[in-house]
């Protein structure tokens, strides 16, 4: 129980490392390999834009 009480407090903790975003603000945050950095969904949606941007293609929404 204590266990799953540290889980629980820990993930309000868990923000998006690029725009700050907690977990409650976005649909999804993704781990990374440390468990601590955390990327979200709406980060990694503007990620793909810039990329295929970058590389002449249509964006992700198109």
């Amino acid at each position: 129980m204590i266990g799953t009480l540290y889980r629980e407090a820990e993930a309000e903790h868990r923000v998006c490392l690029f725009c700050a975003k907690t977990a409650a603000e976005v649909a999804t945050l993704i781990a990374g390999p440390d468990r601590y950095s955390f990327i979200c969904d709406e980060c990694v949606d503007t990620c793909a834009r810039i990329l295929k941007s970058q590389r002449g293609g249509p964006s992700p929404a198109e």
